[in-house]
């Protein structure tokens, strides 16, 4: 007989939030990406500008989350919870963006 995990209040409660929130952010201004992969934004951009969270684990699953931080909010929170008890990868942008109509 199999046995299923219940998922944590906590990480319910933080999707739902997200779940609200998403549709509210405002992307219509949103610039595509500037690099083509990480190896160029590594170059060009200061280490404190981003940061890399990595997490091994035995669990087969995996928590990938290559847009969080200022990226898509909400993201960083998410994948933290998730990967409490998964492997984990996290990047995430710690510039401040502003965002101009062009």
């Amino acid at each position: 007989m199999k046995s299923y995990r219940l998922v944590s209040f906590s990480t319910l409660c933080i999707c739902l939030l997200v779940l609200f929130i998403s549709p509210f952010q405002d992307t219509s201004s949103a610039s595509t990406d500037k690099y083509q992969n990480f190896k160029q934004l590594s170059q060009h951009e200061f280490s404190a500008s981003y940061k890399v969270t990595t997490k091994e684990t035995k669990s087969p699953v995996l928590i990938f989350a290559p847009h969080g931080g200022g990226i898509e909010g909400g993201t960083s929170e998410i994948a933290k919870e998730l990967g409490k008890q998964n492997a984990l990868y996290l990047f995430e942008s710690l510039k401040l963006f502003t965002y101009s109509n062009r």
